[in-house]
Formats: C-alpha cells, sequence, structure tokens
C-alpha cells in the first residue's frame, strides 16, 4: 500500500525546534516547512494526498494548486483562515484539533491577572533600580495590593477553557458570572447572567467565546461604559472580539484600569497603533496556547485525526457532509 503524501504548510508556529514530529512520520511520507507562501503552494502541495494547516489559508485559489488532496487537517481548534464552502464544493473533508489548549490558556488568563494585582514586573524593576534599597522600612509598596477573594470575575463563553477559569477563580474565593448562549449546570459559586449584566458586575472580563459575526467587535464603547471603574478586561480567545480603539477609549479615561491582550485583529500588529504603547495595556505575542504540553497535545490530535481518516472515519469535522 502506497503511503499517504503528508504536507505540513505552516509548522513553526506549532514547533519552532522543540517538538518531535516522528508520530507524524509513521503516518506517510511527510513534508515539513516552516512557512509558505502562495507562489510555493504548486510545488510544495501539488502531490499532496493529506494537507496539514496552522494559519495558512484555504479557499479556492489555493485549492486550485492541490489537486490531489484527499484530507485537511487544521493544526488548531479556530478554523477561521477554512472556506468551509470551497471545500465542501470539492468534497474535501476537514478536521480541526479540540481541547488541546484548555490548561494552558487557563494559566495564561490568571498570570495576567496575578500580574496586574500583585504588580511583580513592576515591584521587580523599583527593586534592581535601587527604589526598595533607599527605603526606611523592611518593606515597600506604593499601591493598594488588592485580594481576588470577593472579587467578581466575569467569563464570556462557556466551554472547557471558560469552565477551568471558573473553577480556578473559585478555588481563589471570586465570585464567578458567566455569559454563555447555552445554558449552565447549577453550581455553587457561579452565576449565568444576561449581557448586560456581565458587564456591570465584573471586576475582571475574560473572553473565551469564538470568533462570528456576532461576536465581532464584542467588547465595544456602549459595553465599556457599563463596567466598573477600575475594572480589567482580558482576551486570549480572538482579536477582533475586541473593538480596540473603544477600550484605548475607556483606558484613557480611567475607566478601565488594565487590559490583557494576547491577540490583535491582525497578527502580528503591522501599525502602531496607540493601545500597543499604552502603560495600562499589557500585551502578549498569541502565546496564551502556546505551552509546551499544549502543542504536544495538538501533534496527538493531527495524529488521531490522520489516523482516523486513513482508516476510513471522519472526526472532529468542521462542517457537516
Amino acid at each position: 500500500m502506497k503511503l499517504p503524501e503528508i504536507v505540513f504548510l505552516d509548522t513553526y508556529t506549532m514547533n519552532p525546534g522543540d517538538l518531535d514530529f516522528s508520530p507524524l512520520q509513521n503516518l506517510g511520507h511527510c513534508t515539513f516547512y516552516d512557512r509558505t507562501q502562495p507562489e510555493e503552494l504548486a510545488e510544495r502541495a501539488g502531490e499532496a494526498d493529506i494537507i496539514i494547516v496552522n494559519k495558512f489559508p484555504i479557499n479556492r485559489e489555493t485549492l486550485a494548486f492541490m489537486p490531489k488532496v484527499k484530507y485537511i487537517c487544521v493544526a488548531a481548534t479556530g478554523y477561521n483562515n477554512i472556506d468551509i464552502q470551497a471545500v465542501r464544493e470539492k468534497n474535501i473533508p476537514v478536521s480541526n484539533v479540540r481541547d488541546y489548549s484548555t490548561d494552558s490558556v487557563v494559566q495564561h488568563v490568571f498570570a495576567s491577572i496575578l500580574s496586574g494585582y500583585n504588580r511583580i514586573e513592576e515591584y521587580d524593576r523599583q527593586v534592581k533600580s535601587g527604589t526598595w534599597s533607599n527605603q526606611p522600612d523592611f518593606c515597600y509598596y506604593d499601591q493598594t495590593i488588592p485580594s481576588l477573594r470577593q472579587k467578581t470575575i466575569g467569563i464570556a463563553g462557556y466551554g472547557s477553557i471558560g469552565k477551568k477559569v471558573a473553577s480556578i477563580a473559585l478555588a481563589f474565593g471570586m465570585k464567578v458570572v458567566v455569559y454563555t448562549r447555552s445554558g449552565i449546570t447549577n453550581q455553587e459559586g457561579i452565576t449565568q447572567v444576561s449581557l448586560d449584566e456581565l458587564f456591570l458586575q465584573a471586576d475582571i472580563l475574560t473572553l473565551h467565546m469564538p470568533l462570528t459575526e456576532e461576536t465581532r467587535k464584542f467588547i465595544r464603547k456602549e459595553y465599556l461604559r457599563l463596567m466598573k471603574p477600575g475594572s480589567v478586561i482580558i482576551n486570549t480567545a480572538r482579536g477582533p472580539l475586541v473593538d480596540v480603539d473603544d477600550l484605548l477609549e475607556a483606558l484613557n479615561s480611567g475607566n478601565l484600569s488594565g487590559a490583557f491582550l494576547d491577540v490583535w485583529e491582525t497578527e502580528p500588529p503591522s501599525d502602531h497603533h496607540p493601545l500597543l504603547l499604552h502603560p495600562d495595556c499589557k500585551m502578549t505575542p498569541h502565546v496564551a496556547w502556546a505551552g509546551i504540553e499544549a502543542r504536544q497535545n495538538l501533534l496527538e490530535g493531527l495524529v488521531g485525526n490522520i489516523r482516523a481518516f486513513l482508516d476510513g472515519k471522519w472526526i472532529f469535522s468542521i462542517y457537516q457532509v
């Protein structure tokens, strides 16, 4: 039996060199490319039976250079880069990988919260610059250090990540309010609220929802005005969930005390939007998902999806036949 030709078009963001891709190589003849430009696609994908992509776009134009492709696997949960109508027209099954990065993203959320509340980086700079050494007392702090206990965390979206955030927030003694269009089972300490109440009640609001036309600019002026002075926004989901101009205005007005953004509208950022330089907006380069264990889980998910396909099954499909 001829081994399938497997081509991964954009490996680098998943594996800069610290993962062992041999489990994929055991499934067929594999070729890995860190990045692929459109003009390179014909040579690289022309003989491929199976294509793996992270963010490389799959649409009518790119599919034209993949005449033999029988299966596409997305090395991610989100699949905004896939033109579903185009793959449906060609009867090409496409799968994604789900729930691989839950722990990594949740860890990043609480790293952001604790960084903001305890000001670790700022105090480190002050110690190293001699501020503490020049004080007369055994300790030094120049601002109130708030407790998470009894603070309200608002969670927008209640999939696996939102649920894990809720469970850890409860361990800190926080109040948890959730906005989701799906019903939730009654859990002690967790309250499902309306959209307005989410913004009104949250001291910390964290986003864990997919990007759709309905959720685009979920964070915008009309809702930011409802938030308590001193509240915080965290986005580890998708950049376009946030209207960055409205967020900047809320920070400048003092209504928000901080924002932690791991994602941006266009990545990487190509301009010098004032929000990127704002002292109360902390940015990370889309790394919440990228813990080593998460990427290992992602690799295992890819292997599982492809092995199932080779056995005649289509699992974790992103569209229905």
